[in-house]
This record gives structure tokens, C-alpha cells and sequence, in this order.
């Protein structure tokens, strides 16, 4: 005997108090971010896999490039990072103005394992950083590739497509008006709305 239950999907609803802030004057840093602590594992594999396979190929293109970690626990040591390395790369720990770190960024999703919403996709669009992600970095979010951000698996790839948002501001600025239009970056009593209209019926069943 089965029993079966409805499984209902809300949206989340991030904060629009700031959601894309002068979009309509893109001005991109030389720089790339990344959001996500040392200790969860997905990200440590991720970055690693960023530094060893894509960094070269983007610092070879663009020689003065900034890569700037964001999270707590990232250290030169647990990366294996040499000094001379280390000069174009920071690990800037816990920020306490996430807008001013990393806006006008190109924002890097290279996870490769594991699950859920990242929620750090939505926290760099909300404050103007075009994404470049691998698929599963996508998860739970309705992005579309060429369209909203580049979503990239192959290493050579992954750089060439921060180095093409890197020299061109009109796509950037047009992946980041196009995502205006996925749905957790709708009207924010709309999404509201309807997560309290799941949890209405969900008390009266």
C-alpha cells in the first residue's frame, strides 16, 4: 500500500531592496567572486577544481585579473596556494557588505557535487554580477545559458566564458536584465503570496 502526498514548489524570495541596482550602467571589475565557506565540501572541491584547471587560462588572457574568495575558513595553506601565487587571490573571509564586495563582479559557480538551491546564485544577481555556473551549480534555479548566464562544464570552456563577460559589458548587462524575468525575481509580495497560500492549505488538509 502506497501513500501518496502532494509535493508543492514555492519560489524563494530574496530581499529587493537593492535587486539589480543601475543595471542600466554595467560597469564591470576586472574581478572574480566566489560565495561559500571552506567547510562545505561541494565548494572546497569546487574552487580547487576552478584554481587548477580554469585560473591559468583566464590570468593568461587577463594578467591582471583578481579572483576574491568569499567565506569563512579559506586559507592560502588549506588551498595549497604558494606566496607568489597568491597576489592576484584573496581569501577575504566573512564580509560585512556582501553588495560592496562583490558587485559589478563576474560571479563563479564550479560546483560539481552535491545538491539544493544556491542561494548565492540569487544573492549575485540580486547585486549585479553576471554568473558563470556548472549545471548542478544551477540546481533549483531557472537559469538558461547564452540567455541569463553561461552554464559551462569543461574547464576550457568555464574560462573562456568569464573571459567573454570579462570584455563585454552589453552581454553581461543583458544576462542581467534577462534575470528580471525568472520567477524568484518577481514581485516580492506576489512570491509571498503564494508560499502563504501552500501553507494555508497545508494546515487545512
Amino acid at each position: 500500500m502506497y501513500i501518496t502526498k502532494p509535493i508543492y514548489v514555492s519560489q524563494a524570495v530574496i530581499k529587493q531592496d537593492i535587486t539589480f541596482s543601475n543595471q542600466d550602467e554595467v560597469s564591470l571589475k576586472n574581478k572574480v567572486v566566489f560565495i561559500g565557506s571552506f567547510d562545505h565540501f561541494p565548494n572546497r572541491d569546487g574552487v580547487v577544481w576552478f584554481l587548477e584547471n580554469c585560473w591559468q587560462i583566464i590570468i593568461a588572457a587577463k594578467p591582471d585579473i583578481q579572483f576574491d574568495i568569499i567565506g569563512t575558513g579559506w586559507t592560502f595553506e588549506n588551498l595549497n596556494i604558494s606566496k607568489p601565487e597568491s597576489s592576484q587571490i584573496t581569501c577575504k573571509g566573512f564580509v560585512d557588505n556582501l553588495y560592496e564586495a562583490i558587485h559589478g563582479c563576474v560571479m563563479i559557480v564550479p560546483i560539481r557535487i552535491g545538491s539544493g538551491m544556491r542561494m548565492k546564485i540569487l544573492d549575485g544577481i540580486s547585486y549585479g554580477c553576471p554568473i558563470v555556473t556548472t549545471t548542478i551549480g544551477t540546481e533549483g534555479i531557472e537559469l538558461t545559458s547564452n540567455t541569463n548566464c553561461f552554464i559551462e562544464d569543461k574547464a576550457k570552456d568555464f574560462a573562456r566564458a568569464i573571459i567573454c563577460l570579462l570584455e563585454n559589458k552589453n552581454l553581461a548587462k543583458s544576462f542581467l536584465q534577462n534575470m528580471k524575468k525568472i520567477p524568484s525575481f518577481q514581485n516580492q509580495d506576489v512570491l509571498i503570496g503564494k508560499r502563504l497560500k501552500i501553507y494555508a492549505g497545508l494546515i487545512n488538509n
